[in-house]
């Protein structure tokens, strides 16, 4: 258990230095997933009797744009560390079957919980919460409340 820890912490490590808080490889993979949807809102366009969905992309600067792929790269080195850990310790407590035990599914579930919990020591950029012009007016984003979660450990709300 230690030895993964270590490992991902490690590798997540060498990912790339930036400016922000520590967060937890949970987090960076939550902040991920955010940041990935990022790139437009849904949007139904009827024609009379037809309707048809299309992606329309979010307005940001081109400084947000490069600050969003910054740290997409950066936590895509963590996903995949996380990744590797996991399926480690699902080889490392699986049957002949190759699923986890209902026996071993606690110890299972503690293990990966603790890698997901411990520090990533992966650092990524703050997004200024004024910058992604969050709202439902014209020249404004419409990006749901479930994806701003998400993003909340690198939100800078004081801008």
């Amino acid at each position: 258990m230690i030895r993964l820890l270590v490992l991902v912490a490690v590798a997540s490590a060498l990912a790339a230095p930036a400016t922000a808080a520590d967060l937890t490889i949970g987090q960076v993979l939550d902040v991920s997933q955010g940041l990935s949807q990022l790139d437009c809102a849904k949007d139904t366009i009827r024609d009379g009797t037809s309707e048809k969905e299309v992606c329309r992309p979010y307005r940001f600067s081109g400084g947000l744009v490069l600050l969003i792929a910054r740290d997409l790269s950066r936590a895509r080195a963590t996903a995949q560390n996380y990744q590797d850990a996991h399926n480690k310790l699902v080889r490392s407590m699986a049957g002949p079957d190759g699923k986890v035990p209902e026996a071993r599914a606690a110890d299972f579930v503690a293990e990966d919980r603790a890698i997901l919990a411990s520090p990533s020591e992966v650092l990524l950029d703050h997004i200024r919460w004024v910058e992604l012009r969050v709202g439902s007016g014209a020249g404004e984003n419409p990006i749901p409340p479930s994806v701003v979660s998400l993003l909340e450990p690198i939100l800078d709300l004081d801008h």
